[in-house]
């Protein structure tokens, strides 16, 4: 591979883009895709620069690798990999009124592009005052891992041999570096004890509990979209910080002071807290989950043994119905988590499955929130918004408070469940509806 050995090294912000003897003339080439970060991910970073610069001040700050291609008839270098990060810092040194800089005259033919550079500027000047506070720090200990190549089809290969072998990351990976950085200042004692509890858990298993579970859960809660679990999604479990003193932040650290008694002070609707207390929750929701799951079980076994179950839209019905549980038991107790309790949270859930044959990731995520839409005014039971009530409620009644409708015969969609009413086939969702008297036909009542 041509890669240009005296350029691999890692370079700060003054080095790439300002000093006279080691900058770079940057160039995005026309295969570039446009410029799509927007004012969310700036502040991720702007946020980042300024954590590190505070607590880790003496230490230099990665802000991840670079794939440069040398193209030796222009003596430019065009960005392969890391076009985002660049075009962003670019935006950071003009507020700070640095001129000549190589992607200065950044092309603007695209949209998006002329968008987000307008956007992103004018938020990044209403934080000039913070930033020119660490100028310094930004210039001299911000850097770059720079990868250069010679041939492009190489860079190429690298960019995608960088990005797809092996496992790939997945965003709770980057959580626990983010935690870990949080915990600076901390005993190297105290950061592998947190890192064993994390790795003891299995890394499938923990990232398809965030991906299905906390983060859906949390998500919902908020009234959010939450249809797969990216690393954009990771700032939700970005928390408060030890060092802030907040009213809210300071209420909530108390609550977490001492690791004795988990169900009381970990609570999904708060905020996370930075650093250890992150590994001891997240160590803690995992093996509640699995507490919610066994008891769900326990009063529906007949729902947990039918081998359906793990067909997608199945599955994607028994996720809500159990994260809802979770959320629920997590406010006030899994003990409060009884079998009438569990019986309306089945019935709420499962009646979408009842009502229509199709049932995707979008389904259940506007369902989950009761999203205004004519189709889900007309589902029976769609307009109740189980995840704000229970956000809502100040005790477990009040949660199921509102009585849920009937499904007629005639509004069943599902066509197993069609079959099972008719006696062809055997379902345990249609038995339990039935055992609960909630399927009727025109002349009964419609409302338990």
């Amino acid at each position: 591979m041509s890669l240009i050995k005296e350029e691999l090294k890692s370079v700060t912000v003054n080095e790439l883009f300002l000093k006279e003897n080691t900058k770079k003339n940057l160039s995005i080439p026309s295969y570039q895709r446009p410029y799509k970060w927007q004012i969310g991910e700036v502040n991720n970073l702007i946020n980042d620069i300024l954590f590190e610069e505070k607590h880790n001040g003496n230490l230099k700050y990665r802000v991840g690798s670079i794939i440069l291609y040398k193209n030796s008839e222009t003596t430019e270098y065009e960005i392969v990999d890391g076009q985002q990060r660049l075009i962003t810092m670019t935006l950071i040194l003009l507020s700070l009124n640095k001129a000549d800089l190589s992607l200065e005259n950044i092309a603007v033919d695209n949209s998006f592009t002329r968008y987000n550079l307008w956007h992103n500027y004018e938020y990044i000047k209403s934080r000039s005052s913070e930033l020119k506070g660490i100028e310094n720090y930004v210039l001299n200990s911000v850097e770059f891992v720079q990868i250069v190549l010679d041939d492009l089809s190489e860079s190429f290969q690298f960019f995608d041999s960088a990005n797809t072998r092996g496992r790939d990351l997945y965003p709770h990976d980057l959580l626990k570096a983010y935690h870990l950085r949080a915990m600076s200042e901390y005993k190297k004692f105290d950061r592998l004890q947190v890192i064993n509890i994390w790795e003891e858990m299995n890394q499938k298993e923990l990232a398809e509990f965030f991906s299905r579970n906390l983060f859906k859960t949390i998500s919902w809660a908020k009234g959010k979209q939450a249809y797969h679990f990216k690393t954009r999604d990771i700032e939700l479990f970005k928390g408060v910080s030890e060092y802030d003193s907040y009213h809210f932040s300071t209420f909530i650290m108390r609550g977490v002071s001492g690791f004795g008694n988990h169900d009381r002070v970990f609570q999904l609707s708060q905020n996370f807290i930075n650093g250890e207390p992150f590994f001891y929750e997240i160590h803690y929701y995992k093996h509640f989950y699995l507490e919610i799951v066994a008891k769900l079980s326990s009063f529906f076994p007949s729902l947990y043994e039918f081998q359906e179950m793990s067909q997608r839209g199945n599955s994607y019905i028994l996720t809500m119905f159990e994260n809802v549980s979770f959320y629920f038991a997590n406010k006030f107790g899994i003990e409060e988590l009884d079998y009438s309790i569990a019986r309306y949270f089945f019935l709420w859930a499962f009646s979408l499955r009842l009502q229509q044959q199709n049932i995707r990731i979008e389904t259940i995520d506007k369902y989950a929130r009761s999203v205004d839409e004519s189709r889900y005014k007309n589902l029976k039971n769609g307009q109740i918004n189980l995840f704000q009530k229970i956000t809502d409620a100040r005790t477990p009644q009040m949660v199921v408070i509102s009585p849920l409708k009937k499904i007629n015969i005639s509004e069943i969609r599902y066509q197993k469940g069609q079959k099972a009413i008719t006696g062809d086939i055997t379902n345990p969702i249609i038995d339990l509806f039935n055992d609960f008297g909630f399927i009727y036909k025109e002349s009964e009542n419609e409302s338990i």
